[in-house]
């Protein structure tokens, strides 16, 4: 009975860590400039799933916040530091709200079809052991 404790609890933690990507992500890519201001996206609020908030940079790769740019003043400063680190858009990555029953239903399936696996072993391992 533990061992099954320990099993359930390992698979949820593994389907809790995929779960944000069984549909690819909402992606808001927006560029920032001295007067501008970073805007939350459509459908982005409490329920929804944020996958990445940062700075990418004119390829698309991922900075991050650049946590040294932070601590330089005011906007203008910020922006400039982040220029200078690359940074040339802010990346809104995430799931919306409306897709929780789709990924509820993936990970139905999964269980599912966990559940039916360890059913067959267990036929197959009682079957094997009454024959001998």
């Amino acid at each position: 009975m533990a061992m099954t404790l320990v099993v359930f609890v390992g698979v949820r933690l593994a389907v809790s860590k995929i779960r944000e990507y069984f549909l690819p992500p909402l992606r808001l890519v927006q560029p920032f400039s001295e007067a501008a201001t970073i805007k939350s996206p459509p459908g982005w609020g409490p329920q929804a799933n944020a996958i990445y908030t940062g700075f990418v940079d004119a390829s698309g790769t991922k900075l991050g916040w650049v946590e040294k740019c932070a601590e330089a003043g005011n906007w203008d400063a910020r922006v400039a530091c982040l220029r200078k680190n690359g940074a040339t858009d802010f990346l809104h990555e995430w799931q919306p709200a409306e897709r929780v029953p789709t990924f509820q239903l993936i990970e139905t399936g999964i269980f599912v079809l966990l559940a039916v696996l360890g059913f067959v072993i267990a036929w197959w391992l009682v079957r094997r052991r009454t024959s001998l």
